[in-house]
């Protein structure tokens, strides 16, 4: 081709090739404020999940105070067992 055929496709090709260098700087910082995005959105979600973890450890300490407080004092003198029938024979026969 001569000088004077290639112009025309060189000035498109310089048009498209600016065209393409805007595009392309409009994508890089479209990516950028994306990916810092799921960033943060991944950071309120962790700050969610740690509250939520932190409510259910002081409701778990609740309720075990609540049981400990419950329990009724043992008798020291009460037996570990209830008596065998063997016991229960025994002393019907000295009574």
């Amino acid at each position: 081709m001569t000088e004077k055929q290639k112009k025309p496709h060189e000035k498109i090709a310089k048009q498209n090739m600016e065209k393409n260098l805007e595009e392309m700087e409009a994508y890089k910082q479209r990516k950028e404020e994306e990916s810092a995005n799921p960033k943060k959105e991944e950071d309120e979600i962790m700050k969610i999940h740690k509250q939520e973890a932190l409510e259910l450890l002081k409701n778990k300490e609740k309720t075990k105070e609540n049981r400990q407080k419950k329990k009724k004092i043992a008798d020291p003198n009460k037996p570990k067992k209830p008596a065998s029938s063997f016991l229960i024979a025994c002393f019907k026969k000295q009574a």
